[in-house]
């Protein structure tokens, strides 16, 4: 969606430029990060419990051309790594769900009343085997829906109206990866939660109702959240859900440093 077709949709003022500009501001203040789109090109996971590895790991990994995320942690873990293929031979598991939660805004509950009552399953994301070479790069050179055929024909060196068929071709096969945080991201606490639950599109609908964005992995079996909140006690509600029975194998790490804030 262009901006003028957004602020046609959504008339937050009379003046497009005054729609754009507070987009602008929004994404200066870390309000809004993205948007991208994403798809699963087949990837891994790898959580590292312990600090084996050499301090400047990190940065090492970080650099690697395979690694496509990486989240130094301490806590139960010390790395959340996401790489094409498996990595280091390690065991790395297939990712099967990812999802930058949208959130409500006015808040519908806080993060303590979460509840979980319905057991469900999430789909899996499909890798788009059918693309060809042509589609992946258009797909590389497009993770920013804003930018204009016209741009992505001429480095390309096919037509923009090629580009716009392709486009919304593989647009089909992909999510928005968008985040929004009210206070801006630089104001929230994070935490990140592993386990294992059977209530997980009840987990993710329960998610949208709070007033910032979560960002939900599934790897295997387990869930991975990476969870933005005011005060720590918050998460504690999850501990709630591990006594009741209703997730199992909790594990809490703090984020100290990530590779940037696009999560993709």
């Amino acid at each position: 969606m262009t901006i003028a077709e957004l602020h046609r949709k959504f008339k937050p003022y009379k003046s497009k430029r005054m729609t754009s500009n507070l987009l602008s501001r929004s994404r200066n203040e870390s309000v809004l990060i993205g948007p991208k789109i994403w798809c699963n090109e087949n990837y891994y996971v790898t959580l590292i419990d312990n600090s084996q590895y050499k301090l400047d790991f990190f940065d090492e990994m970080r650099n690697n051309s395979a690694i496509t995320y990486i989240y130094e942690l301490i806590g139960s873990h010390s790395f959340l790594i996401f790489s094409k293929g498996k990595f280091l031979q390690t065991d790395s598991i297939p990712l099967v769900f990812a999802e930058s939660i949208i959130p409500s805004f006015p808040e519908k509950i806080p993060i303590e009343k979460l509840h979980l009552t319905e057991i469900g399953q999430l789909p899996h994301d499909q890798i788009p085997n059918e693309w060809d070479r042509l589609d992946w790069k258009i797909y590389s050179l497009m993770r920013d829906p804003f930018i204009s055929y016209v741009k992505i024909g001429s480095l390309v060196g096919v037509s923009w109206k090629t580009i716009q068929n392709r486009y919304k071709k593989i647009i089909k096969n992909c999510k928005s990866w968008i985040a929004f945080f009210p206070r801006g991201y630089q104001n929230y606490s994070q935490t990140l939660l592993t386990f294992n639950t059977k209530y997980e599109v009840n987990l993710r609908n329960e998610l949208k109702k709070l007033d910032r964005t979560t960002i939900l992995y599934k790897a295997g079996d387990t869930m991975i959240l990476n969870l933005f909140f005011d005060h720590s006690i918050q998460h504690y509600v999850f501990r709630k859900f591990e006594k009741k029975g209703l997730i199992k194998n909790l594990r809490v790490s703090i984020p100290i440093r990530w590779s940037s804030q696009s999560w993709e």
